[in-house]
């Protein structure tokens, strides 16, 4: 069982270190592949975001990624076939024409299905704590993002 969750834990970092390199890159078709269909996105702010509204916010260019880190606090397979991960990221982006900087607390959700992995959820929460250090001179991208 335990060699089961190392190797889940495995595939779900992989996934995230993909999904920091296409948010990095701008890479829409790339990040598509990774979300799932009923994928969702909830802004500090609560705004809530659909697979196809940020990958359109990606592809016009509303949304970009400066720079992008992860900080993992904490991956948790279940069954095998769910992860749940928390932690921190560190971007500096602009969003519809407003920067946005700084150490956001978040929550992941992933799932397999057919033995492929997906990012169901992402929630950033509360206020960004500004770290400019790491936000204005992380070019980047961590090992993991959720």
């Amino acid at each position: 069982m335990v060699l089961e969750e190392d190797c889940a834990q495995d595939f779900v970092k992989d996934l995230g270190a993909k999904m920091v390199q296409s948010l990095l890159k701008g890479d829409v078709s790339a990040l598509a592949e990774l979300l799932d269909e009923g994928f969702v996105l909830r802004l500090q702010d609560g705004e809530r975001i659909s697979k196809d509204e940020w990958l359109g916010l990606i592809a016009t260019c509303q949304m970009r990624y400066s720079s992008l880190s992860v900080e993992l606090g904490a991956v948790h397979i279940y069954d095998g076939q769910v992860a749940f991960l928390s932690g921190h990221t560190v971007s500096d982006k602009t969003v519809r024409g407003r920067r946005v900087a700084g150490r956001f607390p978040y929550t992941a959700l992933y799932v397999c299905r057919y033995g492929n992995w997906k990012v169901v959820a992402i929630h950033q929460i509360g206020e960004a704590r500004r770290n400019s250090a790491s936000a204005s001179s992380s070019t980047e991208a961590a090992s993991f993002w959720p």
